[in-house]
């Protein structure tokens, strides 16, 4: 066939066609074709692993050579030569195992999860398998009166006999639908059952009836025991309760452990009427000689909290519990050895540096430290036993590790760690270091604490709200997030003195924040949440992940490439911002609760003490992304505005300077003639401008913290407890206005009753003839309408002590107070409303110009200002950080702010620019005002008063 040359070019177009779509199809790898393989995305290495990855519940020796251990994952083991030796027997589940008990040798029983029961009867040879009622309940004790007879206990009040050793079980209902922790036949007959919730059952008839029975103080109990005398009984529980009875459970006698009270006791054995061991939480053993009249603590040299003690005479003891922690005891308890014990312990926190050194935390104060990228760990001394949950470090030797308890530890030399701050809070769960000084760790009741001295103090930015802060990042020394449950998102542009939610749309915890620049972030959570904002939080959106595992950390390393780690062994990738999130092979099926970004590798931490590094070579190609910023020295220039010493020398004093309380005031008559009051009962007087002052008298022997007078006769006097004077003399005399009416507040007697207690007030604001308003300490207001005898309570939203008050415009009025509190009144206080601030900040002292436009100062150098009357508060920097206790404006662009060792700030730029003014003092001045015709004039502490005069401008 001839082909003619159209033909032939069309022959070779459809030729090329066809080898170029094979060419897609086909991997070039065949056909002795080789290209390079690409890597896998991610390669593991584990790098620390658990020895035993199970937690021991119970333990039984039959004499002192033969005894078994139970507990999680069906374990079973076994010694024949007093625990030189074990041998795993085969229980055939998988379920934790809870109870058992043995007549001898041979004859033994077992209960566990998922309603497992096990019998044997040949010391464990071979155990016999059984599902009590459907498996979907826990069995959590058992008591066997002999081989026959026997009792099962369990979730949701679940109780079941059994006559033929354990072959049939009957249900007897027992009347509460609580959990049965533990149950003890001292005869066929009688016995006793403890439930959840503090509940404790007795029984005569042999479990067909059950009575309740008060056993002691209402701590839940654990456990119960009786002697085979049927009299002589002991029962333990939570908060270090210990029982004991003489009289068959008649009445009941609690002991003192000596143990740390909020520890719980878990389990008891007595090897007769005198001798018994306790076991409780952080591996506590605790033993009596007299039947529980005294106790001792045996040191063990665990704290593992241990489940389960058993002796079979008075020198053989053997107690274990948490990562697979054994001991035993071959001298009644003297000495303790321990057989073994896990470094299970779950890890929560991670931080590795560049060369391979870094730390990892967790559980009981567990502090591990590596120096060859996690290949060995080291344990280092915490001094603590609660939980750590997040590390952060500066540099290869400096860092912070924060816990549970409000917990704050700190290592300069990254081997010795000494604790900043602790026991004062729940838990915190995040921190964040930005350098050597500038630092936030956030918790639980939405606690926020901040340091710009490298922890030296801790500041509470926020705190007492019903929320939990799990995640934290700051971008910046002024702009962070944090996140935690319900849904909760918090950003703040000014160093966290505020903080503003941002709507997440979710309710579900959230875990871990990060952002790559003010814009772009992403926050991971439970159930597999995934937010993405680019906005800076103004809106967040959702991204597919494919998993409902808790997602417990993210990061990215660009705005493209991230990770996300969780539980179940969940690792997560996307290259496009989260559009779409791939599930790696992670190496492990354990949770994963933190990683750390080092140049070349990413280590995660997590369930049972796991630790792995991470190749993955999407995210190494970045330069690790961690933040440090240099502090910036920004002094405020300081100036000599020409402040004049009045007086210096006098009993003006603070109560207490770190809570603000203020408790001076000063009223001048005109430019010539004035008063002022302390709060150490001085009163003083000047009638030449301030240029001397004279010291009156008080009329009585209580703090002053308010004076008005309106002439040179007509005046009054408040004092911190509400009595209130006047004089028509000025001064010469003074009448208490209210001696039987004064107002009282609401407390509390020692033993919770309620009474009623002398008010104490901490400012008060007079206006017009004699009108006033006053507040002071849990919420109170109090309002005298026409300066006689008569001061009634104006009830608020919060029980806030309350700081400073201020009313304008007749009708409209401020207090603040304590955690960034501010009420607000536009109807005399007939009723006061809480406006939002945004801060925790206590609030020291207020000032408004009008109705619209004022500033509240406090703690800590926070300073917050509205030009809306307070529907709207932002923070201003004025680059101080000492208390602020009083501020005053002339007009809206002029005025000072008192504080702190003689500090007083000035501005005429409403504010964004402050210079310090020399005072000429390093005395505390927590009071200024603007006289007419007089000027500025401050108090302060020790009797000081000053004085500026004021240019007049044209």
């Amino acid at each position: 066939m001839k082909w003619s040359g159209l033909q032939m070019q069309n022959y070779e177009r459809d030729i090329c066609i066809i080898i170029l779509a094979i060419s897609l199809l086909v991997p070039f790898g065949g056909c002795g074709l080789k290209t390079a393989q690409q890597p896998p995305p991610v390669t593991a290495e584990i790098v620390r692993k658990a020895d035993w990855e199970v937690e021991f519940r119970d333990v039984f020796f039959f004499d002192t050579k033969h005894g078994w251990v139970i507990g999680e994952k069906g374990t079973i083991l076994y010694t024949e030569d007093s625990g030189k030796n074990w041998k795993t027997q085969k229980s055939d589940t998988e379920a934790r195992l809870n109870k058992m008990q043995f007549l001898d040798e041979k004859r033994g029983w077992i209960v566990g999860n998922e309603g497992t029961f096990l019998r044997t009867k040949n010391g464990g040879k071979k155990w016999e398998k059984q599902i009590v009622r459907d498996g979907s309940m826990s069995l959590i004790s058992l008591h066997f009166l002999d081989e026959q007879h026997g009792w099962i206990t369990g979730e949701g009040g679940a109780l079941y006999y059994t006559a033929d050793g354990g072959e049939s079980w009957k249900f007897r209902p027992s009347g509460v639908g609580e959990a049965l922790l533990d149950i003890h036949f001292v005869s066929e007959n009688e016995g006793w059952l403890i439930a959840q919730l503090g509940t404790t059952l007795h029984t005569t008839d042999g479990g067909k009836t059950w009575d309740y029975k008060s056993v002691g103080p209402q701590d839940g109990l654990l456990n119960i025991q009786f002697d085979s005398d049927q009299k002589t009984g002991w029962a333990v529980g939570i908060a270090s309760t210990v029982l004991s009875t003489t009289d068959g459970g008649k009445t009941w006698i609690r002991g003192e452990p000596g143990i740390e009270g909020s520890h719980a006791i878990y389990d008891l054995c007595f090897t007769d009427t005198k001798k018994g061991w306790l076991v409780s939480q952080v591996g506590g053993v605790i033993h009596t000689q007299d039947g529980g009249k005294t106790w001792t603590v045996q040191e063990t040299g665990t704290r593992s909290d241990l489940m389960a003690v058993h002796s079979p005479d008075a020198k053989h003891v053997w107690a274990v519990g948490s990562y697979g922690t054994m001991l035993h005891s071959t001298d009644g308890g003297k000495t303790w050895t321990i057989d073994s014990e896990s470094n299970a312990e779950p890890l929560a926190g991670v931080e590795m540096g560049e060369s391979g050194r870094g730390w990892a935390v967790g559980r009981r104060g567990t502090i591990f430290r590596t120096q060859n990228e996690g290949r060995s760990w080291e344990q280092q001394d915490s001094g603590l036993s609660v939980g750590l949950n997040k590390v952060t470090a500066v540099n290869e030797e400096e860092a912070w590790a924060i816990g549970d308890s409000g917990y704050i530890l700190h290592t300069k030399d990254g081997e010795t760690w000494e604790v900043q701050k602790g026991y004062d809070w729940i838990g915190l769960h995040d921190v964040q270091f930005l350098n050597r000084e500038r630092g936030w760790a956030v918790g639980d009741m939405g606690g926020i604490f901040y340091t710009n001295n490298g922890g030296e103090n801790w500041i509470e930015q926020r705190g007492y709200i019903f929320e939990l802060l799990k995640g934290l990042c700051f971008i910046s020394p002024t702009e962070g997030w944090t996140i935690g449950w319900p849904g909760k998102i918090l950003h703040t542009t000014d160093g966290g003195k505020t903080w503003k939610p941002q709507e997440s749309g979710t309710f579900n915890e959230l875990y871990s924040v990060y952002f790559v620049d003010s814009k772009l972030g992403w926050i991971s959570g439970q159930y597999g949440l995934i937010l993405h904002t680019a906005d800076g939080g103004k809106t967040w959106k959702s991204q597919y992940t494919r998993t409902q595992a808790n997602l417990n950390k993210i990061f990215f390393a660009s705005p493209t490439v991230g990770i996300a780690v969780g539980d179940e062994g969940t690792l997560l990738l996307t290259q496009d911002a989260g559009k779409t999130w791939t599930r790696q092979d992670s190496g492990t099926d354990k949770n994963l609760s933190d990683i750390s970004i080092t140049e070349d590798k990413i280590f995660a931490v997590g369930e049972d003490g796991i630790a792995i590094a991470y190749t993955i070579p999407s995210i190494s190609k970045y330069t690790p992304r961690r933040r440090s910023f240099q502090e910036i020295e920004t002094g405020l220039p300081k100036i000599d505005a020409g402040w004049e010493t009045l007086r210096d020398d006098g009993p003006f004093r603070i109560m207490d300077a770190d809570a603000g309380v203020k408790s001076a005031d000063i009223s001048f008559i005109n430019a010539i003639e004035g008063w002022a009051v302390g709060n150490s009962s001085t009163m003083l007087r000047t009638l030449d401008g301030g240029n001397t002052w004279k010291s009156v008298e008080p009329p009585v022997d209580a703090r002053l913290i308010a004076v008005h007078f309106v002439s040179s006769e007509i005046g009054w006097l408040l004092t911190e407890d509400a009595s209130f004077l006047s004089t028509t003399d000025g001064g010469m005399t003074w009448q208490t206005l209210n001696e039987t009416t004064k107002p009282m507040m609401r407390g509390y007697s020692p033993d919770s009753q309620p009474i009623e207690e002398a008010c104490q007030l901490y400012a008060a604001h007079f206006q017009g003839f004699g009108e006033g308003w006053a507040a002071g300490n849990q919420g109170v207001i109090l309002h005298n309408e026409d300066g006689n005898t008569m001061w009634t309570h104006q009830e608020n939203e919060t029980s806030a002590s309350y700081r400073d008050i201020q009313m304008v415009e007749e009708h409209y009025g401020w207090a603040v107070g304590s955690w960034g509190k501010v009420l607000w009144t536009n109807d005399q206080g007939n009723t006061w409303h809480l406006q939002t601030t945004n801060t925790g900040y206590d609030l020291y002292g207020v000032s408004f110009l009008n109705r619209r436009k004022g500033w509240t100062v406090g703690r800590d150098g926070i300073v917050l200002r509205t030009s809306d009357g307070g529907l709207a508060w932002s923070a201003v920097n004025t680059g101080i950080s000492t208390h602020l206790y009083d501020v005053s404006f002339t007009n809206e662009t002029e005025g000072w702010i008192v504080g702190e060792g003689g500090l007083i700030l000035h501005t005429k730029d409403s504010g964004e620019t402050w210079v310090i003014e020399e005072s000429g003092t390093k005395d505390d001045l927590y009071h200024v005002e603007y006289v007419e015709g007089f000027g500025i004039v401050v108090l302060g502490a020790h009797g000081t008063i000053l004085k500026r005069k004021l240019k007049v401008q044209s």
